[in-house]
C-alpha cells in the first residue's frame, strides 16, 4: 500500500545520502524537543551556502525515535492526534512519526483564536494533542491526553515498537482543516489513495524529480503545504523550511538554498516583487494560488523570470487541479487555467442541474477527498458522486479555461487565508456602539482580497474605526480583523435581512 511512510522508507532506502529538508541554524535552536535537537546537531552537514541537511537516512531515524516516544505515550493506530506547533522541522518529524505509528495526524491553526483550537479538537474527537512551542496551550485546562513533545524522552537507539499494521487505500491518513459557513470549521478526511493520486497527478504535470528543492513556504496546517511534505518524499526530492512566511525569510530561503520551485499566495509574490527579490539560477517555477491573483502581478513576474503557474483547488480536492502557465496568461488574463489530467472541472445552477459553462464549479477527480469527519450532513451537501461542489461561482469558456468571479457563501481569502465573514460580524455586533455589521471582501493589490466591515452604529454612539478594529483584535485571528471598516448610513441588508456582500463589495472593489 502506498503510504506517505512506505515512500519515506522506500526513498531512504534507495538514496540514503539525498537531502530530505534543507534548513537554517535557527531552525535547530528552534526545536523545543531536547531528544531532537541533540540528534538533529550530532547527524546534520552544513552546505557552503550556511543550510543545514538532513539526509532521508538521517530523517527516518529522527521519525522512529519520536514514534518510539508517542509509542510510549500510549498512542495506537487510528489514533486521531491534534498536532499543534511553531517549528517546521519538530511538525514534519511528528507527523511521519505518527503515520509510522499508522495513527491520523490533525495539523492545527497554531494562528487561530483558543476557543477556536478547542473547537477543532473536539470536532475531530481528538485522542491527544502534541503540543510543541514555548507558549501556554490554550486549552491545557480541559483536555487530559496533551502531549507536549518538550517533555518527552527517547533513547538514541530503536525500541520495541507494534508489528506492522494493515492500512486500507481508503483509510482516513490525515485530517485537515478547511473554514466552513457560518464560521464552522470542517475536518477534511483524506485517505492513503487521495493523497498518492495527488502527489503523482501534480508531480507529473510539474516534471517534479529528486533533484528538485521545493521551499515550504505555506503552513502544513494549509493543504497546500501540507502536499509540498507529500510530492517531496513521493519523488524523492528535497525540501527547504523557510524560517517564516515573509519576504525576508523567504528570500533567504529561496536563494541560499538553490530553490527550484515555490508555493505562494499573490500577496507573498507581489511582496517579493516589490521589494525586488529575483528568483535564483536554478528556479524553474513559482506556484501562485490561495486567491486571486492580479493578471498584471502575474505578468511582471514572468518579465522578471519567476515563471509563475496561477494554481487552483482547495482542501477538499487534495490541493491544486487546475493551472495556468505565464505564456496561456497572457492570453487568458485572469483564468485559473485548465484541468490537470484525470480531473474535470464543470459548472452547475443553483438547481444542481449542469449549466452552459456558468455557475458553481464541480470538480471531479481522483483527489477530491472522501468528505468531511464526523460531519455526514455536510458530506452529503458538498461531496456528490465523488465530486465536489467548490461553493466557487466561476465559468468555463469556449477553450475550457476556467474563470472564478466569486464565493457563492461571500467567503474571503485574504493572502492564502480562508475568513468566513459570517464570524467576523459576530465579533463586530459584540461591541456596544455597533448596531449591525456586515462583513464582506473586496479586491486589493496586495491581499488579493481584503476583509472589509460595513457597519451601522448604535444611537448615539460615535463611529470610530480605530477603536472598532483595537476591540476586534481582541475577539478575532490576526488574519480575521478587517483592514476597511466603514461606517454606511443606507441599507446593508435586503428587506428580508440578507447581507448585501455583492453590492458592497461593488461597490467598494475599486477604493
Amino acid at each position: 500500500m502506498n503510504t506517505m511512510d512506505n515512500w519515506l522508507a522506500e526513498t531512504a532506502a534507495r538514496s540514503p545520502q539525498a537531502y530530505a529538508f534543507l534548513f537554517s541554524e535557527s531552525q535547530i535552536s528552534g526545536l523545543h524537543t531536547t531528544y531532537l535537537r541533540d540528534y538533529y546537531s550530532a547527524t546534520l552537514t552544513r552546505g557552503v551556502d550556511g543550510y543545514y541537511r538532513a539526509t532521508y537516512e538521517g530523517f527516518r531515524e529522527a521519525v522512529d525515535l519520536t514514534a518510539n516516544a508517542l509509542y510510549r505515550e500510549g498512542i495506537k493506530p487510528g489514533d486521531r492526534c491534534a498536532v499543534l506547533s511553531d517549528c517546521p522541522l519538530e511538525t514534519v518529524t511528528a507527523i511521519f512519526a505518527l503515520w509510522r505509528l499508522r495513527a491520523v495526524p490533525a495539523p492545527l491553526h497554531i494562528r487561530q483564536t483558543a476557543k477556536e483550537l478547542r473547537d477543532a479538537v473536539r470536532r475531530i474527537d481528538a485522542n491527544f494533542v502534541i503540543w510543541l512551542g514555548d507558549r501556554r496551550l490554550p486549552f491545557e485546562d480541559m483536555y487530559d491526553e496533551v502531549i507536549p513533545l518538550t517533555t518527552l524522552g527517547a533513547p538514541m537507539s530503536r525500541m520495541q515498537m507494534p508489528g506492522e499494521q494493515v492500512v486500507g487505500a481508503d483509510d482516513t491518513a490525515v485530517l485537515l482543516f478547511t473554514s466552513g459557513s457560518g464560521g464552522r470549521a470542517k475536518a477534511v478526511a483524506h485517505t492513503y489513495r487521495r493523497l498518492s493520486d495527488s502527489a503523482a497527478i501534480a508531480g507529473n504535470a510539474l516534471g517534479l524529480s529528486s533533484s528538485d528543492r521545493w521551499t515550504l513556504s505555506l503552513p502544513i496546517y494549509h493543504i497546500g503545504g501540507f502536499m509540498i511534505l507529500a510530492r517531496a518524499v513521493r519523488f524523492g526530492s528535497s525540501v527547504v523550511l523557510a524560517t517564516g512566511y515573509d519576504t525576508m525569510s523567504l528570500e533567504a530561503a529561496l536563494n541560499a538554498a538553490a530553490t527550484t520551485i515555490v508555493s505562494i499566495t499573490p500577496t507573498q509574490l507581489k511582496r517579493l516583487m516589490d521589494e525586488r527579490v529575483e528568483p535564483g539560477a536554478k528556479h524553474r517555477a513559482t506556484l501562485v494560488g490561495g486567491g486571486g491573483a492580479d493578471p498584471e502581478l502575474i505578468k511582471r513576474a514572468a518579465d522578471k523570470g519567476w515563471q509563475p503557474v496561477v494554481v487552483y483547488g482547495a482542501t477538499e480536492t487534495t490541493a491544486f487541479v487546475a493551472a495556468l502557465d505565464a505564456e496561456d496568461a497572457t492570453r487568458k488574463p485572469g483564468s485559473v487555467g485548465k484541468p490537470l489530467p484525470s480531473v474535470s472541472i464543470s459548472t452547475i445552477n443553483d438547481n444542481g442541474a449542469p449549466s452552459n459553462g456558468e455557475g458553481e464549479i464541480v470538480v471531479a477527480s481522483p483527489t477530491v477527498a472522501k468528505g468531511y469527519y464526523l460531519d455526514e450532513k455536510e458530506t452529503m451537501r458538498k461531496f456528490v458522486k465523488g465530486a465536489f461542489r467548490t461553493g466557487d461561482y466561476g465559468r468555463i469558456d469556449e477553450d475550457g479555461y476556467i474563470y472564478i468571479e466569486g464565493r457563492i457563501d461571500g467567503g474571503i481569502v485574504t493572502g492564502g487565508e480562508n475568513v468566513d465573514p459570517e464570524t467576523v460580524e459576530r465579533a463586530a455586533m459584540e461591541l456596544d456602539e455597533i448596531a449591525d455589521a456586515v462583513a464582506f471582501g473586496a479586491s486589493d493589490p496586495e491581499w488579493g482580497e481584503a476583509v472589509c466591515l460595513a457597519t451601522r452604529v448604535a444611537d448615539g454612539a460615535r463611529f470610530d474605526a480605530k477603536a472598532i478594529r483595537e476591540q476586534l483584535r481582541e475577539r478575532l485571528a490576526d488574519y480575521q480583523v478587517p483592514k476597511r471598516i466603514y461606517h454606511i448610513r443606507g441599507a446593508i441588508r435586503n428587506e428580508m435581512g440578507k447581507p448585501l456582500r455583492m453590492e458592497l463589495r461593488k461597490r467598494y472593489d475599486a477604493r
